[in-house]
């Protein structure tokens, strides 16, 4: 899960009637080190009380999709299942330091998805035909508390945050979620502009199921207005607002955000396009992407993925020139060594059934491909 190769490995483990203790598993990854140590005690009818404790200092972990981090943190577990009765977890972290690490090249890239291929092998296959045979299993009942009272600190080149609080999870047949996550201040670089925290809640809540959701509220000030950018919705899918003092329109605002000013040249209106991409690539913004259609007088703005999912988002905008000619131009932030960073394409409508399309970027890569349509009865 940490995606690295541990080494060094060196651990003590001893037995005592019903008790088992490891003293201490020690592991590497490159030159930074950690230590685990874990007690678990078997009580009558079943009953078991375990501790566990793990610290990392400057740990490196790397995960698919994620940006590569340091972590220095002190983990105590406490887990208990009293016979016959629901299992409880507590977890405490204490001096935790998160940071989010710049290297060439990035994390590992997650595998492609795609909706109609699906990846399986001898063993999947066999566990996927299992789990189709068998009735669904209910939820194994478990208590989990999070404690965050030390606070968690996120940092790196565009932010620097810390969240404490308390959250707790019941499964099974009585379910409950509640608890939050507070800011303790700190900013986030968004646009090339410091958004200093001034609220910021990550609430757990059975109303809203399972995802947390989000409140964040961060302020800039810009030489013409002060910005407020709000994040609120769930984590799966927020949604990003700003309100500028004294009041702009919302192409205004991210214009100034971008340019400086509100008022950009022409070569400015390029620029606000490409930034917004990477907005787009992280928060739902419907509103921000209409305004921006109408700013560059475009009819249409699309933001896709390539292959590496987020990492490679592609920002596109389209114009019918005519009712048969459709014109679209599409830039990559983080292009591949066989995709363009920039490139033009244009479809072509020669009847009703006949199109051209052709494309051509700043590597030189392009195509023209000319298709029938057959419908399909």
């Amino acid at each position: 899960p940490i995606g690295q190769r541990l080494k060094g490995l060196n651990a003590k483990l001893t037995l005592n009637e019903r008790t088992a203790t490891l003293e201490g598993l020690d592991f590497r990854a490159g030159d930074e080190q950690g230590r685990l140590t874990a007690a678990a005690t078997l009580g009558e009818g079943g009953a078991v009380e375990a501790t566990a404790g793990l610290r990392l200092r400057d740990f490196p972990v790397l995960a698919p999709g994620a940006p590569p981090l340091r972590v220095q943190t002190r983990i105590t577990v406490e887990a208990r299942r009293p016979a016959g009765g629901t299992p409880s977890v507590a977890v405490r972290l204490e001096g935790t330091d998160v940071e989010l690490v710049e290297l060439a090249g990035g994390g590992p890239r997650p595998i492609p998805s795609h909706p109609n291929i699906t990846y399986v092998d001898a063993q999947g296959r066999a566990a996927a035909a299992a789990a189709a045979a068998s009735p669904a299993a209910p939820a194994t009942p478990l208590d989990l508390t999070v404690d965050l009272s030390d606070p968690v600190r996120i940092h790196g080149r565009i932010l620097d945050m810390a969240w404490a609080g308390r959250l707790r999870v019941r499964t099974g047949p009585d379910p409950l979620l509640e608890g939050a996550l507070e800011a303790q201040g700190g900013f986030v670089e968004m646009l090339g502009n410091r958004f200093e925290l001034a609220d910021g809640q990550v609430t757990l809540a059975q109303a809203s199921g399972p995802m947390p959701f989000l409140r964040i509220e961060a302020k800039t000030e810009t030489p013409e207005a002060t910005v407020t950018a709000r994040i609120r919705g769930s984590a799966a899918n927020p949604k990003l607002e700003f309100a500028a003092e004294p009041a702009l329109e919302e192409s205004e605002i991210l214009t100034l955000l971008v340019t400086g000013s509100t008022t950009p040249s022409d070569e400015d209106k390029q620029i606000v396009g490409e930034q917004a991409g990477a907005l787009f690539a992280t928060f739902s913004s419907p509103r921000f992407e209409r305004a921006l259609q109408d700013k560059l007088g475009v009819d249409r703005v699309r933001l896709t993925f390539g292959e590496g999912g987020l990492e490679t988002p592609v920002l596109s905008f389209g114009k019918h020139i005519t009712r048969r000619l459709y014109v679209e131009a599409r830039y990559r932030p983080n292009p591949t060594e066989t995709e363009n960073e920039s490139e033009l394409s244009a479809r072509l409508k020669l009847t009703r059934r006949w199109t051209l399309e052709s494309r051509y970027g700043d590597l030189g890569l392009g195509d023209l491909g000319l298709y029938w349509e057959v419908p399909l009865r």
